[in-house]
């Protein structure tokens, strides 16, 4: 377990979703024990408060699927595979150091083979001093 990595931005962001919806639920909570003990209020106010618990609600579930997911995203970054290379017991190995072969020059007549093509130089009487 790796106890010096910094704590993930997922995780930090579903405690705070998880505690945005709490509170707005408690607040919800009390403010609907107010409006149902109270005759003279409103049917909206009664509609807000139970829109307001249930969107308090999804805000802790979206938390909480928050951090489960982040958790399983920071477990799958901090695995380490080791690569399995198939080895061939014919095969050849280069030695250390060795020199790759260096292309013959252009003979006269032919194209370079990076297709660069020079044209030829002219020069004037005034470049003659």
């Amino acid at each position: 377990m790796n106890f010096f990595s910094a704590p993930s931005r997922s995780a930090s962001m579903a405690v705070f979703y998880i505690t945005v919806g709490v509170l707005v639920m408690i607040w919800t909570c009390v403010w609907y024990s107010y409006v149902a003990t109270h005759e003279e209020v409103a049917d909206w106010q009664k509609y807000v408060s139970a829109g307001l618990f249930l969107s308090g609600l999804s805000v802790m579930v979206i938390g909480l699927l928050m951090g489960r997911i982040g958790s399983s995203a920071k477990e799958a970054d901090n695995t380490i595979a080791t690569p399995t290379v198939p080895v061939d017991a014919h095969a050849e190995v280069p030695a250390v150091g060795a020199v790759p072969a260096v292309p013959a020059p252009p003979t006269a007549g032919t194209v370079p083979t990076n297709g660069a093509v020079r044209a030829p130089v002219a020069y004037s009487a005034h470049d003659r001093s």
